[in-house]
């Protein structure tokens, strides 16, 4: 008789006659194609598990140098494009006040848009220029059907 504990392959000699020698030499064989099924899907999980790992760390580097170019973009935006835009429309608002042929179109495009309160000084006259003062709305004919 076999020991069931015995799972290295090795069985004691069973009697040729029996009729439970082939159903134990059967088992046997399922047993090691189970265990080598196992180890191929073990393995199997490993390879994909890592695959993914380092898929994810590729995606994590990219994203996080898209970040920063974005953080930089944003930054060259607000401290180099925006208080050009606001300078911009500061000048805009004292050219209608002295030009009042200019004012619809300042009232246009600048009405609901007034420069950030902080950035109203002029940076190269060393004097601060006088807030805009407050647009009002143009009323627009309707378009023509």
């Amino acid at each position: 008789m076999s020991n069931p504990d015995n799972y290295s392959g090795e069985t004691s000699a069973p009697q040729a006659s029996s009729p439970t020698a082939g159903a134990l030499k059967e088992l046997q064989a399922s047993y090691e194609g189970l265990r080598i099924l196992f180890n191929m899907v073990l393995i199997g999980a490993i390879i994909l598990h890592l695959s993914l790992g380092i898929f994810a760390f590729r995606e994590l580097r990219v994203v996080r140098r898209q970040i920063e170019e974005t953080s930089r973009a944003v930054a060259h935006y607000h401290n180099v494009v925006e208080p050009k835009i606001n300078e911009l429309q500061v000048k805009f608002a004292e050219y209608s006040r002295q030009h009042p042929a200019f004012s619809p179109v300042v009232k246009k495009y600048f009405n609901t848009n007034s420069p950030a309160s902080s950035l109203n000084a002029l940076p190269n006259s060393g004097a601060t220029a006088r807030p805009a003062a407050p647009l009002t709305p143009v009323a627009t004919p309707a378009p023509k059907r």
